[in-house]
C-alpha cells in the first residue's frame, strides 16, 4: 500500500481549517515588538516579538506593516546562538 504524500495527517487541520494569511497583514496583532540593543538605530534592523506563544516573530523594522516571519523557539535560540 502506498501513502498519499498529499494527505493531512488527522491531527493536523485541514488548510481550510486554518487561519488564512493575507500577505502584509502581521499575525501577531498586539505583540510587544522590540529591536536589539546592538542596533544602530539606521532603521536596518529587524523586530522582534515577546510573548507570542510557540513562536518568535520577527519583522523588518522599516516595514512594520509588512510580512512576519514565526520561527519556533529552538530555531531561534539555535540562529541566536550562531550568530554568537
Amino acid at each position: 500500500m502506498t501513502r498519499d504524500h498529499r494527505s493531512v495527517p488527522p491531527d493536523h487541520p485541514a488548510p481550510a481549517a486554518r487561519a488564512p494569511y493575507t500577505p502584509g497583514v502581521p499575525y501577531a496583532p498586539g505583540a510587544a515588538w522590540r529591536t536589539s540593543s546592538h542596533s544602530g538605530g539606521q532603521g536596518n534592523c529587524v523586530e522582534v516579538a515577546d510573548g507570542v506563544p510557540g513562536v518568535v516573530p520577527v519583522r523588518d523594522s522599516a516595514r512594520p506593516e509588512g510580512p512576519v516571519l514565526g520561527f519556533g523557539r529552538d530555531a531561534w535560540t539555535a540562529f541566536l546562538t550562531h550568530l554568537r
